[in-house]
């Protein structure tokens, strides 16, 4: 069955591109393996520290959700951004995680060359259900810009985005879409 575009909460900020889905949401009874992205690597050590909090305080939300069984971001274990060695080891621990979770989450609070935009295109080729959760829309990929047509709804899994503005939490409309089905 395909589904049409909905929106859960657009004057929030939040579109749901919902794809190869019934067009109502239903609560979620397994619980989720969440994989959370974000451009880590790329940024200067105060950027990194900014967002590294930010995303352990969400994450810290998110483990408390029933609908939760875990989350990995490879961040947890990074204090700062000259402690990121081994690409090879990393590629491989990300790939792995991609591959058991759920729900892949793509924080990408600014327009970065990133090796998020790699875990991002495998979690799609993996026909993972993905939440992008962006400052501007103009800085996601082209193609997932245009994600919420026809065509692409059928090649593209389940694409959730939340727009936030800078520095905004986006905590509780993500556990909100976690808790969707």
């Amino acid at each position: 069955m395909m589904a049409t575009l909905r929106s859960t909460a657009p004057e929030a900020g939040v579109e749901a591109w919902r794809t190869n889905r019934p067009a109502s949401a239903t609560e979620r009874i397994e619980p989720l393996k969440v994989f959370i992205g974000a451009p880590m690597s790329a940024l200067d050590p105060a950027s990194y520290t900014d967002l590294r909090e930010r995303l352990l305080g969400m994450i810290d939300h998110i483990r408390r959700a029933e609908t939760v069984e875990s989350v990995y971001f490879a961040g947890s274990d990074i204090a700062s951004a000259s402690d990121f060695s081994d690409p090879a080891g990393a590629a491989a621990s990300d790939f792995t995680a991609l591959k058991a979770c759920d729900v892949f989450v793509f924080f990408y609070p600014e327009r970065s060359a990133s090796s998020v935009l790699v875990e991002l295109g495998y979690a799609l080729a993996l026909q993972k259900r993905t939440i992008i959760i962006v400052q501007r829309v103009e800085d996601i990929p082209f193609l997932l810009r245009h994600a919420d047509g026809e065509q692409m709804r059928r090649l593209l899994p389940r694409i959730d985005l939340i727009v936030i503005g800078e520095g905004e939490d986006a905590t509780s409309r993500l556990l909100t879409l976690l808790h969707q089905d």
